[in-house]
């Protein structure tokens, strides 16, 4: 069974049926148990949501989170196998299969309002919520407030930060999204 069979026949498949809104929280959202080449979205799948909220966040509002991760697995997006989820230099290729605009920005040309993917690097913290690692969020920027989408893995809530270098201290690459 291919994880896209696996993946729609979920019972939270049955919900993207209508619009569900933002994903947030990769542990503990609808989506944390789709399958990602050889892992799951609550292990590895930052990159998946970030471009389904992405998506989102660009008005596709019938987007679904299977067809993100198929897009992911035929693309050549996973790395080694899902197993440390997406390249982030790769997401462009799944959002051009949606008609989105790409293009990488670095982190101080993060300034005009709209949709965004940022990579960074999170920070070992001394109470042991966050392991170093690579994480992919999405946001959205009204010219005040960035809103971070799947910004921490156990909540549902979306983050809000002022400035852009509390979003991604550490930060890999970012595209900008228009349609």
């Amino acid at each position: 069974e291919s994880n896209y069979e696996y993946n729609t026949s979920l019972k939270a498949e049955a919900l993207f049926n209508k619009p569900y809104g933002y994903l947030n929280g990769q542990e503990v959202c609808i989506g944390s148990k789709y399958k990602i080449g050889s892992s799951t979205i609550s292990d590895t799948g930052c990159e998946a949501l970030a471009a389904y909220n992405a998506l989102y966040s660009l008005g596709t509002t019938d987007v679904k989170l299977s067809e993100v991760i198929y897009i992911m697995e035929q693309n050549g997006v996973l790395v080694n196998k899902g197993k440390y989820g997406g390249n982030p230099y790769s997401l462009d290729r799944v959002l051009a299969e949606y008609d989105v605009n790409s293009e990488f920005v670095d982190i101080d040309e993060c300034t005009k309002q709209g949709t965004y993917i940022f990579s960074y690097v999170n920070q070992d913290l001394s109470d042991g919520t966050k392991t170093k690692s690579v994480h992919t969020v999405a946001s959205y920027y009204d010219g005040d407030t960035y809103f971070v989408y799947n910004d921490e893995n156990n909540s549902l809530a979306v983050a809000e930060y002022e400035n852009i270098y509390d979003v991604a201290p550490n930060y890999i690459c970012g595209l900008y999204l228009t349609r």
